[in-house]
């Protein structure tokens, strides 16, 4: 027996509408897990730990088993199989919602980073009117629409005497990860 046959055998059996139910809910966890958790580290850490305690001993244990029934000529323990199989799809779906989550968290910098850039000039107009920073965003928001989410609502946004400063917390971080925005040097800045 081939391991063709083998694989053969397992999805056409009964098991195959469990492996099916199992296909479905990995996308399902890859893509809500990514819309939701934006890359966020600890649910990274999740995925990773998933994939080594529980991908790859299934992973291993599927393969063993394939090749004990490739010696036997016939399908082996096809419940332990579609077992380590749905462990394998699973953990993988976990590992697509990081990957995919990084991705988004990737976009949402980006467009926080435009926002604050399309910003910059109605700050420096109320600056030039009134003297000083506005002291929350609220005074300009409504010429630009409502902060991305990392901006908190424009709690990130912080006026002092002679300036101002944007600061939001980097999820992806393992430990302190900011993102920070300095009025007098224009540049962005990661502190750790």
């Amino acid at each position: 027996m081939q391991a063709r046959h083998v694989v053969i055998q397992l999805v056409r059996g009964p098991q195959r509408y469990a492996l099916m139910i199992v296909v479905v809910v990995s996308l399902l966890v890859a893509t809500i897990g990514a819309w939701v958790t934006r890359g966020d580290v600890r649910f990274g850490l999740l995925a990773l730990v998933s994939m080594f305690y529980l991908a790859a001993p299934s992973a291993l244990l599927l393969l063993g088993l394939i090749l004990v029934s490739i010696r036997r000529g016939r399908l082996v323990a096809s419940w332990l199989m579609v077992s380590a199989l749905t462990a394998c799809i699973l953990a993988g779906g976990m590992m697509g919602a990081w990957v995919g989550g990084l991705a988004l968290h990737k976009y949402d910098l980006r467009a926080t980073r435009r926002y604050v850039a399309k910003m910059l000039p109605l700050l420096d107009a109320h600056h030039t009117a009134h003297g000083a920073y506005p002291t929350s965003l609220d005074e300009v928001a409504s010429q630009l629409g409502s902060p991305p989410w990392l901006l908190d609502g424009g709690k990130a946004y912080h006026a002092y005497q002679h300036g101002f400063r944007v600061e939001f917390r980097d999820p992806t971080a393992i430990w302190f990860g900011d993102w920070i925005f300095d009025s007098e040097s224009r540049q962005w800045s990661y502190s750790d």
